[in-house]
């Protein structure tokens, strides 16, 4: 597996992410998909951005925006086969204490972040958007 700042295109990153929505998201009304994949549209070319790719194509990516990881998805194929924590160890080395939002009804995500050390430090009845999902913050020190 191999990590890289991302430089190419985008339009592999979006679909990656819609294929990851739709497996771990159930949760989210389909208007609402389509709500967030334009927000995607706008937001990740503004951020740090962090690809896994292999010989079989792109895995997953990251979005940093300095110590907050603003988005992690992983392809569902490779779910569980440690590409979000070798993505989170990039992160870890470069910002040292992390912070991310995750929806509260996503508990594999959820557990996730936690068996990776994240703690728990803030519960929020609305997610960035004003839209209930509610949200999970978490911390990770240095």
């Amino acid at each position: 597996m191999r990590l890289a700042r991302h430089d190419g295109a985008w339009t592999p990153l979006f679909a990656l992410w819609r294929r990851a929505v739709e497996a771990t998201h159930d949760f989210v009304l389909p208007a609402d998909l389509d709500f967030y994949e334009s927000v995607l549209y706008n937001a990740l070319p503004r951020l740090e951005v962090w690809t896994a790719k292999s010989q079989e194509g792109l895995l997953g990516f990251m979005a940093l925006d300095r110590h907050m990881v603003e988005m992690l998805f992983i392809d569902p194929p490779f779910h569980r086969r440690g590409v979000g924590q070798a993505l989170l160890n990039t992160a870890r080395q470069l910002k040292g204490a992390l912070q991310v939002y995750v929806n509260q009804q996503n508990l594999a995500a959820l557990n996730f972040y936690l068996q990776y050390g994240f703690r728990e430090t803030e519960r929020l009845p609305l997610d960035g958007s004003g839209k209930a999902y509610p949200l999970v913050k978490l911390a990770l020190t240095a």
